[in-house]
């Protein structure tokens, strides 16, 4: 046999009767174990606004945000979405919503801000809902259009009571 097999037979014998000993038990158990890793799709920085894309041809969708002036937590819609409390979830019909700011937030009674940005066609105007869509007061959107801050200009529903962080769901329609 060559000395380089004797050589690498050598050291491999050593690490095996090494890894068997008592001290590398030891301190195989007392190494500190990598913890999981929960990987989740990155969502962009910041949801887009009006003041940002006032020049930016119209993508179908409605966004909604929690904060005046279309900052905290915020999503948007292509379609409509019976229910707010999961709105990056179809389970209440419509598509999932993506947001910015928490992962799977709960939208339901928290928007500021709302921002149509729907094409100007079809069914353009968003009907938001007090309840879930469609049996309760509304508020209408047209196509093109945003209010920064629900408190001013007394935003109300159609029953007069106050829009502010009271909406749970939206539609489209072609009228309001």
């Amino acid at each position: 046999m060559s000395r380089s097999r004797l050589t690498a037979f050598g050291t491999l014998g050593a690490s095996v009767a090494l890894a068997a000993s008592p001290l590398a038990v030891a301190n195989a158990a007392a190494a500190p174990k990598p913890s999981p890793t929960v990987t989740r799709p990155a969502p962009a920085t910041a949801a887009p606004s009006p003041g940002e894309i006032t020049t930016a041809a119209a993508d179908g969708h409605v966004y909604a945000y929690e904060h005046a002036d279309y900052t905290g937590v915020a999503c948007g819609w292509t379609g409509n979405h019976n229910w707010w409390k999961y709105p990056r979830a179809d389970i209440y019909g419509g598509p999932a919503a993506t947001c910015w700011g928490e992962y799977n937030p709960n939208m339901l009674n928290r928007a500021t801000s709302l921002w149509n940005n729907g094409h100007p066609t079809g069914r353009s105007v968003v009907r938001f809902w007090k309840g879930q869509s469609g049996s309760t007061p509304k508020l209408c959107l047209n196509a093109g259009d945003y209010w920064g801050n629900l408190n001013d200009g007394g935003r109300r529903f159609n029953d007069g009571s106050w829009a502010n962080d009271e909406i749970e769901a939206h539609s489209w329609g072609y009228d309001c």
